[in-house]
């Protein structure tokens, strides 16, 4: 039997808690009734670098002009595929857009994305 930090045990938990609200914020980023959760959330469609299967991910998002901020945990693999400036496209507010992503994992990027996104 093993033991398991806190920190590991609420992770796994959230995960439980993505898995069933992932495939739900698909469905209600595709549908025409969008809007309810368009202004916090977008899809991002992310290549797989080894397979080139095409993934799709709910995210939350702050945009400020016309760069889009967007935070994932490290334990989560799909925004490893988004290295080097990638292209990639995205479902925001019901359009579909392209554009490059640049992945930071400079604490003060990090930190300044984490404001927009939580303010306060």
């Amino acid at each position: 039997m093993t033991n398991k930090t806190q920190s590991q045990e609420s992770f796994n938990i959230w995960k439980v808690i993505v898995r069933l609200q992932n495939p739900f914020m698909k469905w209600m980023l595709k549908s025409p009734i969008h809007f309810f959760v368009s202004k916090w959330y977008m899809l991002i469609y992310v290549t797989g670098r080894k397979s080139g299967n095409i993934y799709t991910t709910p995210v939350q998002y702050k945009q400020v002009d016309n760069k889009l901020y967007v935070i994932s945990s490290k334990k989560y693999q799909w925004w490893r595929n988004l290295k080097d400036g990638v292209p990639v496209t995205l479902l925001l507010h019901g359009k579909e857009i392209t554009g490059q992503a640049v992945v930071s994992q400079a604490f003060g990027d990090v930190e300044e994305a984490y404001q927009l996104l939580y303010p306060g």
